[in-house]
């Protein structure tokens, strides 16, 4: 090695104790950057390994030659390779997150649970025939028949619920009280819940121009589906009528059993509402 290149290696061996950061091909220990500011890029980029000073020293001085001999580049080509490493070290480590990523397996979305429909028994005291219908159906035959569908849709939505609570309640505690033979679950007469099959009624009130009726009819069922009333976690026994006399009754004066939830409160709306508030019915006196 002539004087010239080994001025040059005895100049550029760091002199300090600490860690030197090298590559894998250890090019970063022949730079002109100086250690401090390789550290200091790891630290704020990546990770790069470190090569303390003394296992630096031991490097093979015939490895040192080489780093002083003209490339074929020039030596101006030298000038960039540390940094080119670096980038290329930076490069991968940006990317190999990515990677991994795109080979994590996509988690699999789990399989909605359906549960099928329940089916209620209705008693039809007309022809003392059963029918069999789904829960939902059974619902909208109650509210065509209890509530006129002129009636605001809020209206016929809470109508729905009542009838639709009514009757997970008795089809919970397997209830065909005043059922013929208990043959069915409920009966299609005031003394459970008045019912038109659903067929009928869309057949009739198309018949009579009532499609619109119809529909909102269907609207106010499905937008209520699924709710039903409860107290205490368990469906309450929803009692209803059309129109009262400015309050509702205590269930204890009705049925002699007090219910927390059945208690009487203000119903003014019926006074001015409730089409059924008064009536005028002409009669003989001796028919008094």
């Amino acid at each position: 090695m002539n004087e010239q290149n080994k001025k040059t290696v005895q100049e550029e061996t760091p002199k300090t104790t600490q860690g030197v950061c090298c590559t894998a091909k250890a090019d970063v220990r022949y730079s002109r950057v100086s250690t401090d500011e390789l550290n200091q890029q790891a630290t704020e980029h990546i990770h790069i390994p470190v090569i303390e000073l003394d296992q630096f020293r031991r490097v093979k001085r015939r490895r040192m030659r080489t780093f002083g001999r003209k490339s074929r580049w020039g030596r101006n080509a030298t000038r960039w390779q540390p940094a080119a490493a670096v980038s290329a070290l930076l490069a991968m480590a940006l990317l190999i997150p990515v990677i991994l990523q795109s080979k994590t397996p996509a988690p699999v979305p789990a399989v909605p649970v359906t549960y099928p429909e329940p089916q209620v028994r209705v008693y039809l005291s007309a022809t003392g025939t059963t029918m069999n219908l789904p829960l939902e159906d059974y619902v909208t035959g109650v509210v065509a028949a209890e509530m006129p569908a002129e009636f605001r849709l809020e209206a016929l939505k809470a109508q729905a619920i009542a009838a639709r609570t009514f009757i997970v309640r008795r089809l919970a505690a397997s209830d065909t009280s005043g059922v013929p033979s208990g043959a069915a679950d409920v009966t299609d007469t005031v003394s459970h819940q008045v019912f038109i099959p659903p067929d009928q009624v869309k057949a009739d009130w198309t018949r009579l121009g009532k499609a619109k009726e119809w529909e909102k009819l269907q609207q106010a069922v499905r937008e209520s589906r699924d709710t039903v009333m409860t107290y205490q976690g368990k469906a309450i026994t929803a009692s209803f009528f059309s129109t009262s006399n400015g309050y509702t009754e205590n269930a204890e004066d009705v049925w002699g059993n007090a219910v927390p939830y059945l208690q009487s409160v203000d119903s003014p709306w019926d006074k001015t509402l409730a089409p059924g508030y008064k009536q005028t019915v002409t009669m003989k006196r001796n028919e008094i």
